[in-house]
């Protein structure tokens, strides 16, 4: 039997505003917006909010 694995969606944030430098920035915005988590892409330095999927 094979175990669960909970997979992660991803969106873009349409609050942030600027580059993502800090992460904690990001996080609380995509918090407030509902999300778990939030990050900063690397390359782009986007905030990506993280949520498991349904």
């Amino acid at each position: 039997m094979r175990s669960a694995e909970a997979k992660t969606c991803e969106v873009e944030s349409g609050k942030y505003k600027g580059l993502c430098i800090k992460r904690n920035n990001c996080v609380e915005i995509c918090q407030s917006d509902g999300y778990a988590y939030g990050k900063c892409s690397k390359i782009l330095r986007r905030c990506i909010c993280l949520k498991p999927c349904n």
